[in-house]
């Protein structure tokens, strides 16, 4: 059963008197009620039970993690009529000799528990109560008096004691002379404690940051920002290893099963709730129902459960646990800023059904185009019934992902691990040469050998030519060497590209026309594509991780980067002129997508329609193009990184392309890279040169809804 334990204020403030007075709790007694309270706040400021049925039996405390768990049990002996508990107290004895003080109030919520008479059947109920109690010197259960947690004891679990012949991680947490620590630095070499090295503050600094320390794993790396692209595992990332799969080779990742990795693929449907989008789900992989062909759903899905995250400086950390110092994601938070139970993100781009709605599922032709016309496309799915939350990439999931793909694979350069779509031919030089027969054309031997079967093309009169719609692509079938004119020959000079669909003989014009690469179909490492298989297990790219020709995919999720820039639904830059030729970048934030939803102007840019200036900007001396060596952000909202500094390299810092110069002052911010971008374009890449009106088949975005 699922129970919400709240540490009361009463509670609060027992345990702060006996942190200063080193005094003991005692834990003196439990209850069980029928009342109802609901909301944090509510529960928090309980004094007694809502209403009280019963007296229940301590049975045990044991401590983890600076954490209390106590047990609590309950013998229907006697009871004549069954009843429904709702809530749970814990009761410890007040330091200044009042009444015993309601300690931890437990809710229920909506699964209340059913205690039966004893005339139906003879039990023994046990809850397991999870509350903090930080660094007290000692602490007692009533049925057990001798039971006596001594302080050394109670460093195992909270912060073991300073140790001269230790060395230690930046962020790792001590006590010494009576107060807790915290490093800043990393300790290689064993040495007497030396205050420089640690951050001291009470224990009151970290009870207001973290309400339950716990055991719980958590995983990190260190080196973020630097000249290396290879970072070091931290915590419990220590020795672990993965390694994407192929169509042929297995997926493994030692991160399987811990959260938060180990997100869950779903298949389901969106509704309208009162005030947002409500995901339905329907089925999950693994289940014997689970389809991605519509009939389970128009929208496939990871599951996210809260998570917390910390970046100190060059640190960076994720787990399902939070620790002094770190924070909820926001990517977790809902629009009332709370932490949501379920974050639901799509696995593919916006592709369009046979409606014309927008969907999450494999087979379709991602869509493109402007800023409004992305997010015009996203209000029609189902049909325009959720229209009013239908939105674009949140910044929040560009940096999420960043922190699981990091911290997985240690690197800043993710394209080396996995490549992705980003070296497929889009030259001016693809020129056609013969088109010998229906669906075939020639190119030249060294462009043609540039082309892989299963993936999308354009026939066009220039790389960046822009369908009208989809119909105007065709997929590769067949690659051969021949002649001039078409004809296979082993040694031949010239490559015939087999092709499905709607001929184009009638268009093309012979030494004028080109072949171009386009985005693979979606769902193409789930198997979409006819002779393309999918990949094996949930992360990586069809025949190869580092060719740079095919998809990839981590933990189910296509594409975060390469084959299509996404276009970011809430940050903006403009160029402003410092004096002549010279500018500098000025950053806006949109955090309600709701608010705004056309092609802005800079006088469009106010707090009225909901942006947000923020506190950095990329100064006239970094305002050119480059490999990202910094970034920037506000304090206010730090999960949304700019760049600031250029001067980094394919393969340090951070290793991916910020595009800054153009002549658009307003500019709506496209990430992660294209079929054509190489090196540039991973994890931290930024196209920040691009008017909102900017539409070219270079541009999508993902179906994301306000939750």
């Amino acid at each position: 059963m699922a129970l919400t334990a709240y540490l009361t204020t009463k509670g609060y403030e027992v345990l702060n008197r006996l942190i200063a007075s080193q005094g003991t709790l005692e834990i003196v007694k439990a209850e069980l009620g029928a009342g109802v309270s609901t909301g944090e706040a509510a529960c928090r400021a309980r004094t007694s039970l809502v209403k009280k049925i019963c007296d229940a039996s301590l049975a045990n405390v044991a401590f983890t993690g600076g954490e209390a768990t106590i047990t609590v049990q309950y013998i229907n002996t006697g009871l004549a009529t069954g009843f429904f508990v709702n809530e749970l107290g814990v009761y410890v004895k007040d330091p200044q000799g009042g009444s015993n003080i309601l300690y931890c109030y437990v809710t229920f919520g909506d699964n209340p528990d059913w205690i039966a008479p004893e005339s139906s059947a003879q039990y023994v109920r046990t809850y397991d109560i999870k509350t903090i109690i930080s660094s007290l010197s000692s602490i007692t259960i009533a049925t057990a008096p001798s039971t006596l947690v001594s302080r050394g004891e109670f460093n195992a679990v909270i912060a073991p004691e300073y140790s001269p012949k230790a060395t230690y991680v930046r962020g790792d947490f001590v006590l010494h002379g009576g107060a807790m620590h915290r490093a800043n630095v990393n300790i290689t070499t064993p040495e007497a404690f030396n205050p420089l090295h640690w951050d001291a503050n009470n224990v009151a600094y970290y009870l207001a940051r973290d309400e339950y320390i716990t055991t719980q794993p958590r995983f990190g790396v260190q080196g973020v920002g630097g000249s290396k692209a290879a970072l070091t595992r931290l915590w419990d990332s220590v020795g672990k290893t993965a390694t994407p799969g192929t169509d042929t080779v297995e997926a493994h990742s030692d991160f399987d099963g811990y959260a938060p990795f180990n997100r869950r693929k779903c298949v389901g449907n969106w509704s309208a709730g009162v005030d947002r989008a409500v995901f339905n789900v329907n089925a999950y992989y693994g289940d014997a129902d689970y389809a991605e062909d519509g009939s389970m759903g128009n929208y496939v899905a990871v599951e996210i459960e809260p998570f917390f995250y910390i970046e100190d400086g060059d640190i960076i950390g994720v787990s399902a646990q939070q620790f002094p110092g770190w924070n909820i994601h926001p990517v977790c938070v809902d629009r009332d800023d709370n932490i949501r139970s379920k974050t639901y993100i799509p696995c593919y781009p916006i592709t369009l059904d046979e409606n014309g709605d927008a969907v999450s599922l494999p087979g379709g032709h991602n869509v493109y185009g402007s800023y409004k016309a992305l997010r015009d496309f996203a209000k029609t799915y189902g049909e325009g019934v959720v229209s009013d939350y239908a939105i674009i990439e949140p910044t929040a999931v560009d940096h999420y992902e960043w922190l699981l793909e990091t911290i997985e694979f240690a690197t800043q350069n993710i394209q080396n691990v996995m490549q992705g779509a980003s070296t497929l031919p889009y030259s001016e030089s693809h020129k056609i040469v013969a088109a010998p027969a229906a669906n075939q054309i020639v190119l030249a031997k060294a462009h043609g050998q540039s082309f892989v079967v299963g993936q999308t093309i354009q026939m066009c009169d220039t790389p960046w030519s822009t369908p009208s719609n989809s119909s105007a692509y065709n997929k590769v079938t067949a690659l051969d060497l021949c002649d001039a004119a078409g004809t296979p020959t082993s040694n031949g000079e010239y490559m015939r590209i087999t092709y499905d669909g709607e001929d184009r003989s009638g268009s093309v014009v012979i030494g004028t026309t080109l072949a171009a690469s386009r985005p693979w179909l979606a769902g193409t490492c789930v198997g979409a594509i006819d002779g393309i298989g999918a990949v094996l297990g949930h992360t990586g790219s069809p025949i190869s991780n580092t060719s740079g020709k095919y998809p990839m995919m981590y933990r189910w999720r296509e594409n975060t980067y390469g084959n299509q820039f996404m276009t970011a639904g809430d940050l903006f830059d403009v160029r402003v002129e410092d004096a002549t030729d010279v500018y500098h970048v000025e950053w806006y934030h949109l955090p309600d997508q709701t608010r705004f939803s056309t092609n802005p102007g800079v006088a469009d840019l106010t707090a009225e329609n909901g942006f947000v200036k923020l506190k950095t900007i990329t100064p006239s001396s970094e305002y050119r193009d480059g490999y990202v060596k910094k970034l920037g952000f506000d304090d206010e909202y730090p999960t949304v990184k700019v760049p600031v500094m250029t001067g980094g390299s394919s393969t340090t810092y951070y290793c991916d392309w910020a595009y800054l110069v153009s002549d658009s002052v307003v500019r709506s911010v496209r990430r992660r890279g294209s079929v054509n971008y190489g090196a540039y374009g991973g994890l931290r890449y930024f196209n920040a040169s691009s008017a909102p009106s900017y539409a070219t088949w270079a541009s999508g975005a993902g179906l994301f809804f306000v939750q």
